[in-house]
């Protein structure tokens, strides 16, 4: 038997499925973290780069969101999965254009 949802499980019958806001606080923060430790490790990276490379880099990962296609979704639901993949790739790499900022590796940018 696997771990109750409660404990850190997946939910094993529909009495389970309940995710309490404190559990769904907890995965956010998580999540959060994660973005955050790898959007410093890939500033660090890009921070070495030629002027100009961050630039590019990301507007070819948008661009690159633009074309990723769900295989099984509906037409609804994949246009849904891409703008959403798209709005998330975006607002990561700003997250990475904002610790190049701070140290100096890129000028002030706005946000188009």
């Amino acid at each position: 038997m696997g771990t109750p949802a409660s404990k850190g499980g997946m939910p094993t019958c529909v009495g389970e499925n309940a995710v309490s806001k404190e559990e769904i606080t907890k995965q956010e923060m998580r999540l959060f973290a994660l973005e955050s430790i790898v959007c410093q490790l890939l500033a660090t990276y890009y921070g070495a780069l030629p002027a100009g490379a961050f630039d590019a880099v990301r507007k070819h990962a948008i661009e690159g969101t633009r074309r990723q296609t769900f295989a099984g979704a509906d037409v609804a639901h994949s246009d849904l999965y891409s703008a959403e993949l798209e709005a998330a790739v975006d607002r990561l790499y700003g997250m990475i254009g904002k610790y190049l900022e701070k140290a100096g590796k890129i000028p002030t940018t706005e946000k188009k």
